[in-house]
């Protein structure tokens, strides 16, 4: 069974450190307001956190220790706030290259398979998969940027504020596609404005600035 495991992690601003342990098919909601440190949270998972205070286990593999190269070949897959998508690339273009970089040993289907299983879990993707990034919306590349991260069949799927700019049916989507990626044994964690956190996460991390996280 995969685990992952918060080992006495800390980031800025919150007071206190975190150390919680997650298990396949669980779905992780971090929550609080702008400046919480829920960016800065989900990066330590990602190896793109600068701040090395405290251990973050996958298994046996202490993801601290690791760049963000090295957290993708263990499987995890991050979908970043911001950016996630190359402008000069259209959105299968993109797609085509995620898919394309991951480790063979994590491909379970053949190119034109992902894809119809993407467009399938995200009917609102199938409009402009032919367009240049560069020519999509905030939402549109929000989209695109969560199955850039979801189509690599990642053990553990980062998203970080996946529900910014996303129409009621787009949200519905995205929370129709977590809850398929934990159901198939994945482990999801998603960074939430406090209103947003979607009602069937197994486990809620609440932070605010100079606050203990609180878990629930």
């Amino acid at each position: 069974m995969t685990i992952l495991t918060f080992d006495a992690v800390h980031v800025e601003p919150m007071r206190g450190a975190l150390t919680l342990q997650c298990t396949a098919g669980q779905h992780i909601a971090v929550v609080g307001p702008i400046g919480s440190g829920k960016s800065e949270l989900l990066r330590t998972a990602v190896g793109a956190s600068t701040n090395k205070q405290g251990n973050l286990w996958l298994n046996h593999v202490n993801l601290r220790a690791l760049d963000a190269v090295g957290c993708a070949r263990h499987g995890v897959s991050y979908a970043p706030q911001v950016g996630g998508a190359f402008g000069d690339l259209s959105a299968i273009e993109n797609l085509r290259l995620a898919w394309e970089s991951a480790s063979s040993r994590r491909k379970r289907r053949r190119w034109r398979d992902a894809l119809a299983a993407a467009v399938a879990v995200m009917p609102a993707l199938e409009l402009f998969l032919r367009r240049y990034a560069r020519d999509l919306s905030g939402g549109q590349l929000r989209i695109v940027s969560i199955i850039r991260a979801w189509i690599v069949d990642p053990i553990v799927l980062v998203l970080d504020e996946p529900l910014n700019g996303l129409d009621a049916a787009a949200r519905r989507q995205v929370h129709s596609l977590i809850d398929e990626f934990c159901r198939g044994g994945g482990i999801a964690i998603g960074a939430y404005q406090s209103g947003d956190a979607h009602g069937t996460a197994h486990v809620g991390v609440a932070l605010a600035p100079d606050s203990i996280p609180m878990i629930s």
